[in-house]
């Protein structure tokens, strides 16, 4: 929490009566970058000239209001759900400049430091008024015509007539924003679930061509871990044209989500904190590419509870057409809508899942997730990966065999989690049995064995370290 800190960031230090602002124009680029005041100091060498182009009053007066309010809360907490509506663009020279064809909730639970995203179909039929229902994904260009900048607030307050859900946040951010941001961390290490290819990945600028040799490039995935740069995890995110399982909205929205969760994984990395380049990189995207209603502190106050979520693995749920889905296809006047089952403007059920979205997370069960594991004895105890399995197999898990590591000097034990979170309930058990939190980024030779068709396709591989020996005891 910020109140425990102990620096009074108003005051002069007594050395030093004269205080330089340089410490608000730091603080102003760590709260830009996600890092909040915690790594301000070690920032500020190397800023000496942004004075100039940062120093806003804006910005200084906010910073202000924060540090001389540390315990305002923002929109949500004292219900214990804040809830974020994630837009994203075309943007500049790609068609559809200001159709939101990903709309994602995301709600953060203080209280027990859980994420969740929501994905919003954008074919889903939204209100427009006067009885008039058309595609929720037009809602930001049509109010972006009427008045400039008022596209968020206008969609957001849609969603949240819809999910019965109060939504007072908005991020809008468009294609090079997201490709800018990837790229400035790094890249995302990603589990493509399929092999898939899209013949029809639309080329920028090109939507009008007159051949599809000229308005289509073709993409392709291989499945098993992946390492994405911006260019291929907006490839990865924006595809919606593969033959199979992988040609819809809906497997696109999943791999949205997929690329936030790695995002965040790379975001809250010490490496990323302490890099000022990538902070100066991302200054510039915020202001670019992202449109937002957050204020200053109200982002520095999230990024404090989002970062106690590191060790939490992100709750998904997709709205789609399935048999099981509150959702069904509807065509009206040639558009093609999806409407609730109950019947038009009867969103009921997606209300339901949405309030209970942190119950239904934690009721899923060890055995509905049937994780396939693998012990690995990194250490000399001979047994110990047989009698780890035994405890394993007690608790309901699927332990497919055991066997010794490639070397045997682990000091600690390391669970790598290849299903990239999605098995949170097996995740946890492991978790709580090694008191160790499952890596879901993995080494170059685990990414090379899952791409190995003749070996096992597991979920989870356990490599036991000398620190194991104490649960056998």
């Amino acid at each position: 929490m910020i109140t425990k800190i102990k620096i009074d960031f108003l005051q002069p230090e007594a050395e030093s009566p004269k205080r330089s602002n340089k410490s608000l124009i730091a603080m102003a680029l760590a709260l830009i970058g996600l890092l909040g005041l915690f790594f301000y100091l070690d920032l500020l060498p190397y800023y000496p000239n942004k004075q100039a182009n940062l120093e806003k009053p804006t910005f200084i007066q906010q910073l202000k209001m924060l540090v001389s309010s540390p315990e305002r809360k923002i929109t949500g907490e004292e219900v214990d759900r804040v809830n974020i509506l994630l837009l994203g663009v075309g943007g500049k020279n790609h068609a559809g400049t200001e159709l939101t064809d990903t709309i994602l909730l995301t709600s953060l639970k203080p209280s027990t430091k859980q994420l969740a995203l929501i994905s919003i179909p954008r074919d889903l039929a939204a209100n427009y008024g006067n009885g008039v229902w058309r595609k929720i994904n037009g809602l930001n260009a049509l109010a972006e015509e009427k008045n400039k900048n008022s596209g968020g607030s206008a969609t957001a307050q849609a969603v949240s007539n819809i999910l019965q859900q109060e939504i007072p946040y908005y991020i809008k951010i468009d294609f090079t924003g997201f490709e800018k941001l990837i790229d400035e961390f790094g890249g995302v290490d990603v589990y493509v679930e399929n092999t898939f290819d899209d013949y029809q990945y639309p080329v920028a600028g090109q939507e009008e061509a007159l051949t599809d040799a000229q308005r289509y490039s073709h993409l392709h995935f291989d499945k098993g871990w992946q390492h994405l740069n911006g260019e291929r995890a907006l490839q990865y995110a924006r595809s919606r044209h593969a033959a199979g399982i992988e040609g819809s909205d809906f497997a696109r929205a999943r791999r949205q989500q997929k690329i936030l969760e790695a995002l965040k994984t790379k975001i809250f990395s010490l490496g990323t904190f302490i890099n000022p380049y990538r902070l100066e990189a991302l200054v510039s995207t915020y202001q670019q590419n992202v449109s937002t209603n957050l204020k200053l502190w109200e982002i520095l106050r999230l990024v404090s509870l989002v970062k106690k979520n590191t060790d939490q693995k992100i709750i998904t749920e997709v709205f789609d057409n399935s048999l099981s889905s509150p959702l069904t296809e509807q065509t009206v006047n040639g558009s093609y809508l999806l409407i609730p089952k109950l019947g038009w403007g009867n969103f009921l059920e997606l209300q339901d899942i949405t309030a209970n979205i942190f119950n239904q997370a934690e009721n899923i069960t060890v055995s509905e997730e049937k994780a396939k594991i693998i012990v690995e004895n990194g250490t000399l105890t001979n047994g110990l990966a047989s009698q780890i399995a035994k405890q394993l197999r007690a608790q309901g898990l699927t332990v497919l065999f055991t066997r010794n590591a490639l070397s045997q000097d682990y000091n600690q034990t390391i669970i790598y989690d290849l299903t990239a979170g999605q098995k949170s309930a097996t995740a946890k058990i492991l978790q709580q049995h090694f008191n160790t939190s499952p890596q879901t980024t993995l080494p170059g030779w685990l990414q090379d064995q899952t791409k190995d068709a003749s070996l096992p396709q597991i979920d989870f591989l356990i490599i036991l370290g000398a620190n194991t020996a104490s649960l056998t005891n």
